[in-house]
């Protein structure tokens, strides 16, 4: 493994080969942040299980199927970004989307960021059941990052738009109301 810029890249042993951030794992090891730094997987006390999706289109569930460009295609309709999807996981049957606000999504979206959403509940059908709520503390908004689910309780890991501190919200995965901040 090496170290480029806070993403850790596999080099081609096996045929295994890519890059990925450990940002959604809250882990930041010595040496992960700066470039050029290499690692021996020997003396590597973290165990890796990574599952290989093309980033193009994935499955998610008999309905509802995701391309991470900004597109997620229901039983009844298809919801189309303005912006790629940075993250998705599935709550029972909802996909929760986070968007990836720094970037262009598809052409002739159907669905728009207001404000600073950027998580979104997609139904079975396709159909949008909540949008998440913008965290805003002082004069400072948060942006979802990257969430996960324990049980039946959301996490977000959110980043200010203006000084990157970072924070992590509970949410309701039932209809993405905040329930704590900086937990």
């Amino acid at each position: 493994m090496h170290s480029e810029e806070g993403f850790l890249q596999l080099t081609d042993q096996h045929g295994v080969f890519g890059t990925f951030s450990l940002e959604p794992f809250n882990y930041e090891p010595a040496g992960v942040h700066r470039a050029g730094v290499d690692w021996d997987p020997e003396n590597c006390y973290v165990k890796l299980q990574i599952r290989h999706d093309t980033g193009d289109e994935v499955r998610l569930s008999s309905d509802l199927k995701v391309d991470y460009r900004g597109r997620i295609t229901g039983s009844k309709m298809e919801q189309r970004f303005t912006n790629p999807i940075r993250n998705c996981i599935m709550y029972k049957q909802t996909a929760l989307v986070v968007l990836n606000l720094n970037e262009e999504g598809v052409t002739e979206p159907t669905c728009h960021s207001e404000d600073g959403e950027n998580l979104f509940a997609i139904d079975p059908s396709g159909e949008i059941t909540w949008r998440g709520q913008v965290v805003t503390l002082g004069d400072e908004q948060f942006l979802h990052r990257i969430h996960w689910l324990v049980g039946d309780h959301l996490f977000s890991k959110m980043a200010s738009i203006d000084t990157g501190e970072r924070i992590v919200a509970e949410l309701d995965p039932k209809t993405g109301k905040i329930m704590a901040t900086d937990i």
